[in-house]
């Protein structure tokens, strides 16, 4: 009560007050205050003469901007009659729309302010097992005065305590005993949620632990799943080299249509393996792939890798979807969602020459060679790779730059051409496109 008070008389006096920073308070012109005994040798009814005085004052001058504390409100004389006249009291400076801060240990006080709007009950906590105040406000609810429990902790006889229970109205008694059950069920209560609130806090941990532990499950099951069917795929790019053996052998004998249907067999196995391999590496890699380029977005100047390779590089343009990548001397356009950021330096080893095992990825045959500056075993080489792997993808032409040059290039095509019946002709493009230094290869 006193703490209210001071702590008003120091805010408005311009002073720092103890408080939660978002605390609020109001400012007030008036303040009225009735608290404490008159320490007077004079009768109770004095005593309350007093008190009713300073009600007086309070009701005459009171208003909205009046600050009311009142100790004891009501006592000093009868209960039944001091009780009524402080609800009455009350009722007219809740119409006034008065603040203030009371304190009675009268039910009926408790009971009009439980049922009157603007008025608010309030109570010390009390530990009823160890019958001692903890000092704890709560607001909202009326509280026990405890009597029979402080002077049972004072050691008053016990056969006084009954006697005085048994002399106390029913009513009274019923309602005092209502608010010390209450208080310990509440106390019990609280108890039990924080035990419930602990055991969600530990819940919510392992709910997480287990979608971390399942999510990495996932993960490690696709990628074993991936890494069967990769091995798969590049024992079938092996099996491959031992077909276009095959092919050469049985292409000196002439027999090519044997020499396709044996390709045309190994395609649509490796077509299924590489199928399934995209598949996979589309569920692994690319699963939320636009949520993942938000959070690490590509820029021009970056370093990237392909997810699926080792192969690094430098991002030089991004157009929408696509990206230029600078490999070494060599530039390569990939898809934006098959990169991903890397810190570690470039190292590319810079190999002429083509790929000679065509069928060991899964992109198209691309019907394009570029041979110039080859030395003439080397084109060659690369050349009979590149037909046999032509006709076994059964393309209807062929691309071959070879350049101008002293001629070396274009001779050596034109002499390995004539090994192959295959072939329906061999012309050249406009000078637009190249002439005389590209050659176009028809099949049959």
């Amino acid at each position: 009560m006193k703490s209210v008070g001071l702590l008003q008389m120091m805010l408005q006096a311009g002073m720092l007050i103890p408080a939660d920073p978002s605390s609020e308070i109001g400012v007030f012109e008036q303040f009225f205050t009735d608290i404490g005994d008159q320490q007077s040798l004079e009768d109770d009814l004095s005593t309350y003469s007093s008190h009713l005085q300073n009600m007086k004052t309070f009701l005459d001058h009171a208003n909205e901007k009046t600050l009311v504390l009142i100790d004891e409100f009501g006592s000093g004389t009868d209960p039944k009659i001091g009780g009524a006249i402080a609800e009455a009291i009350l009722n007219e400076l809740n119409r006034k729309k008065v603040f203030g801060v009371m304190t009675t240990h009268y039910s009926n006080l408790k009971i009009f302010a439980y049922n009157s709007k603007g008025i608010v009950n309030g109570s010390m906590n009390f530990d009823t097992e160890n019958l001692s105040p903890t000092y704890q406000m709560k607001i909202g609810r009326p509280g026990s005065s405890y009597g029979f429990e402080i002077a049972q902790k004072n050691g008053l006889d016990k056969k006084i305590l009954k006697y005085a229970k048994h002399k106390t109205g029913k009513n009274e008694k019923a309602v005092d005993q209502l608010l010390v059950d209450l208080q310990r069920d509440k106390q019990a209560a609280e108890e039990q949620l924080k035990a419930v609130q602990d055991r969600e806090k530990q819940l919510a941990k392992l709910i997480k632990s287990y979608e971390n532990m399942h999510k990495e499950y996932e993960f490690k099951r696709k990628k074993l799943k991936l890494d069967i069917k990769q091995q798969e795929l590049q024992q079938t790019a092996r099996d491959n080299k031992d077909l276009e053996k095959l092919i050469r052998e049985i292409r000196e004998e002439q027999n090519l249509e044997k020499a396709k249907a044996l390709a045309a067999q190994q395609k649509e196995s490796k077509k299924e393996l590489s199928s399934s391999v995209n598949e996979l590496t589309e569920d692994l890699y690319y699963k939320d792939v636009s949520k993942e380029i938000k959070q690490g977005e590509i820029r021009v100047g970056d370093f990237v890798k392909l997810k699926t390779g080792t192969t690094k590089g430098k991002v030089e343009s991004i157009n929408k979807k696509n990206v230029v990548l600078i490999v070494g001397a060599l530039r390569m356009t990939v898809k934006l969602r098959d990169l991903e950021h890397t810190d570690a330096p470039m190292e590319v080893q810079k190999n002429r020459g083509i790929q000679s095992d065509l069928l060991s990825t899964p992109s198209a045959f691309k019907t394009k060679i570029d041979i110039r500056g080859m030395r003439k075993a080397e084109a060659l080489q690369s050349l009979q790779e590149y037909i046999d792997q032509a006709l076994i993808a059964n393309v209807p032409s062929l691309e071959i730059v070879h350049g101008k040059g002293d001629g070396v290039l274009r001779l050596t095509l034109k002499q390995k051409l004539k090994e192959y019946k295959e072939i329906a002709s061999v012309t050249h493009p406009p000078e637009e496109m190249g002439g005389n230094g590209v050659t176009i290869v028809e099949f049959n």
